[in-house]
């Protein structure tokens, strides 16, 4: 079995040996769920009153924006719970402690939140650098629209390629912040292929996880059918389920091919 073969079983053995894993990424896939119903009913409204709606339209803009951020913020904070988790058990701790790990994560929100976010503001004002030109081109006639895909796929592959071990760099490592992108970036391109193989897995499942989340189209749009809210939390479980098991592969990848420091 190779190394990275190996890796996989313990993370997939790890995972299902410890249910409790899917807690934290459970709960925010709820938040995320009421904030997504909020919207729909938002949107709905909207569109029932029309040019009246413009004020509070605004408004509901700004609040989704706003609680999109925090939500986001929570998510980043949750996330970071599954080193400490993994590192527990990689202890001898026979099972995981929830409470134990968001404290942890609590005492150094601040070095954890603001790399991350500086990764994902980055990504934004990439895209947009590289998409503007592109969607001129297009509107122009320059390019036929279907290379938006490959070309989006490309940059979000690239960006999860060079911060796939941040996560365990700001857990373990504790660099400073600017530190600890450098250190993840020199990590990816020193284990370009073991990094690769793991990026890919992760984007295949994140993948399958957006499929999951879309599948919801299949049944009755009316929001008050029982088959309606049994699909909706059935798919936000699933949804849960395969990002949680993707965050406990990337701390378990950290320790195996780098070690903690």
């Amino acid at each position: 079995m190779t190394r990275f073969a190996n890796t996989l079983k313990q993370s997939v053995e790890l995972f299902s040996e410890h249910p409790k894993f899917i807690i934290p990424k459970l709960i925010i896939a709820l938040l995320y769920s009421l904030l997504i119903l909020d919207v729909a009913g938002a949107l709905e409204s909207a569109l029932l009153l029309g040019s009246d709606a413009t004020p509070s339209a605004i408004e509901g803009l700004f609040m989704l924006f706003f609680f999109t951020l925090a939500l986001n913020i929570l998510d980043i904070l949750t996330s970071a719970m599954y080193p400490y988790l993994v590192k527990q058990l990689k202890s001898g701790s026979h099972e995981i402690h929830l409470l134990e790990a968001a404290g942890d994560v609590w005492k150094r929100a601040f070095s954890i939140v603001l790399p991350l976010m500086i990764v994902e503001i980055g990504f934004v004002m990439v895209v947009m650098l590289v998409f503007v030109p592109v969607v001129l081109s297009l509107v122009i006639g320059l390019f036929p629209p279907i290379l938006l895909v490959p070309l989006f796929a490309i940059l979000a592959f690239a960006v999860v390629f060079l911060f796939y071990p941040l996560y365990p760099v700001l857990v373990y490592e504790k660099y400073p912040v600017f530190d600890s992108l450098k250190r993840s970036v020199n990590i990816s391109l020193a284990k370009k292929s073991e990094v690769g193989k793991a990026t890919l897995i992760s984007s295949v499942l994140s993948l399958l996880s957006f499929a999951i989340a879309f599948s919801i189209q299949l049944f009755p749009q009316s929001d008050g059918t029982p088959l309606f809210w049994l699909a909706f939390i059935i798919i936000r479980f699933l949804t849960a389920y395969v990002y949680s098991y993707l965050y406990v592969l990337n701390p378990v990848f950290y320790l195996e091919h780098v070690g903690a420091k």
